[in-house]
């Protein structure tokens, strides 16, 4: 009889995971030897508002957005997340639907750990169940500042904001250049705004020397500045 192990990318995946680092390497093994690997293309779903959770899942690699439908032909970004995320984590423990659709916004390789296995390790490990439970309500905060946020702002400190929410998700170089292409449709729909207002808006940020905008790279000028603009506090880091 030949004993499936799991695949060694996702056990370093998991071991890597602040939450998992009290599980031990043979436990997680039994546990989550089934997942198999889920690759995404940019704008690709991981998973869609109305389904039904069947886990949570953890990423490898790349950036996901989660997006929230407010109204028909309205949605917003609520979330950014990478491998310091599990992606689909409210809908399970809340034992509901999903409420937001999750999109690959760039490549993604990420694993679904299966439902009743993820359940079983949390609920037999204190440690994982703690740090599992102050990642979703940091998740739920994070998400309703966001909508908060963009509800109660003008279209411009809306951009403000958003420019430098990816800034901060994504990090900067030396010559405070946003480590990330930042394509304007992108932006847009981060923003909640449309795609001509955008234009005049980073127009307009450019002209008060806060950022350079070309070729998809943006350049944080005078974040200081922009940030008080934006008239926004991201020291709760929505990430």
């Amino acid at each position: 009889m030949i004993v499936k192990k799991i695949p060694p990318v996702l056990l370093r995946t998991i071991s890597n995971f602040i939450i998992f680092r009290s599980c031990a390497a043979r436990d997680l093994t039994r546990r989550f030897k089934e997942s198999e690997p889920i690759e995404l293309a940019a704008g690709q779903p991981l998973y869609k508002q109305g389904d039904d959770p069947q886990g949570v899942f953890i990423i490898e690699s790349g950036t996901l957005k989660i997006v929230r439908a407010l109204e028909p032909q309205k949605s917003i970004v609520v979330r950014l997340m990478n491998k310091r995320n599990l992606a689909g984590l409210e809908a399970l423990l809340g034992k509901e639907k999903y409420q937001d659709t999750a999109l690959a916004i760039e490549k993604v390789r990420a694993y679904r750990l299966e439902k009743e296995a993820f359940l079983n390790l949390i609920f037999s490990n204190k440690t994982c169940y703690d740090g599992v439970i102050e990642l979703m309500n940091k998740d739920l905060v994070a998400a309703r500042n966001r909508i908060i946020s963009l509800s109660q702002k003008r279209a411009k400190q809306r951009v403000a904001e958003s420019i430098l929410w990816m800034g901060d998700f994504f990090g900067t170089d030396g010559y405070q250049q946003i480590k990330y292409d930042l394509h304007p449709k992108e932006l847009a729909t981060i923003a909640g705004t449309t795609l001509a207002n955008l234009y005049k808006l980073l127009t307009f940020f450019e002209s008060l020397g806060f950022i350079a905008y070309k070729h998809h790279k943006l350049q944080l000028l005078e974040p200081k500045k922009l940030l008080q603009f934006a008239n926004v506090d991201l020291s709760n880091r929505l990430k």
